[in-house]
């Protein structure tokens, strides 16, 4: 199995029930199951951070998984939240646009994921695709005391693509 199957990109019409259940389980059972196990560890002060996506924002084709996916997990975060904040849990998430990483590595050789990063960057109002380091900063002071105020949030760190329309640009 390939490593970035969990974010397989399918047509809705060619989705089948296995690819469905493992986009599923990777992306929303795996975030909800995880959490249940690790509360018993978390302590008043401590700080949930899920990785969701920029994608349920957008209406882009390929992505009805995995996109619906990364909505639950925003909806889980506040119900969490709801949950957690009288025992001093906070639970957020973390909503990255393109992020340069290795998924791309998953296409046919590096001329083709080179090609899709291209137009991920340009396609974006950033002109450029977010580096990890970039997340990383956000998911560490979403982490730490620093944010001991924000609760249910979720925050979009996409280069401006759920906010700024393309049109007349």
């Amino acid at each position: 199995m390939d490593r970035y199957e969990n974010c397989r990109l399918l047509p809705f019409e060619d989705v089948t029930e296995q690819s469905f259940d493992m986009v599923i389980g990777s992306n929303f059972k795996g975030a909800y199951f995880t959490i249940q196990k690790a509360l018993p560890l978390l302590r008043k002060g401590s700080s949930v951070v899920i990785n969701a996506s920029v994608g349920p924002r957008k209406g882009w084709p390929t992505t009805s998984t995995v996109s619906t996916c990364k909505a639950a997990v925003v909806h889980l975060a506040r119900i969490l939240s709801a949950e957690l904040v009288d025992r001093g849990i906070r639970v957020n998430t973390l909503s990255p646009g393109s992020t340069d990483t290795a998924m791309f590595a998953r296409f046919a050789g590096q001329e083709q994921g080179d090609a899709v990063k291209g137009v991920l960057a340009t396609s974006n109002p950033s002109k450029r695709m977010a580096n990890p380091s970039e997340i990383a900063k956000l998911a560490v002071y979403l982490a730490s005391d620093d944010s001991a105020y924000v609760v249910g949030a979720d925050f979009l760190i996409d280069g401006g693509v759920a906010a700024i329309s393309p049109v007349g640009a």
